[in-house]
């Protein structure tokens, strides 16, 4: 909530909006009580589904991915131990793979300019910027 550094700094904000919660998450307030219950649900049902999700698509005990998911992210050799993904690779063995599910012998891939990796590399090459 930066609101008392904007009244400070002599910023106003004027907000129009066509429902109650299109400013929620907004900088220029704090969420009131009941946005933060909304959000609170929210964020659990998301996690629950997530979780379900996993469970059901991976064969395992929802019990057992809920002990894991604690938003640690995992090291792929860890990843692999616990059942959460099939094996480690590279992009070709993936590319690999996919030609095998998909039972093709020949295709086209095609990807956008700038990539989510490639916009990573640079954020690191050049620096988060904090």
């Amino acid at each position: 909530d930066y609101s008392e550094y904007f009244e400070e700094e002599g910023i106003t904000y004027w907000v129009w909006k066509s429902a109650e919660n299109k400013d929620l998450g907004a900088p220029w307030r704090s969420p009131t009580a009941e946005e933060e219950e909304m959000l609170r649900e929210q964020i659990d049902l998301l996690n629950k589904e997530f979780i379900e999700t996993v469970a059901k698509n991976r064969g395992m005990d929802v019990e057992m991915v809920k002990v894991n998911a604690d938003g640690m992210a995992y090291l792929g050799r860890d990843a692999v131990l616990l059942g959460y993904v099939d094996e480690v690779g590279t992009f070709r063995d993936a590319l690999k793979k996919t030609e095998e599910l998909a039972g093709v012998s020949k295709f086209i891939l095609t990807t956008k300019e700038d990539t989510s990796w490639d916009l990573l590399k640079e954020a690191l090459i050049k620096g988060l910027g904090f």
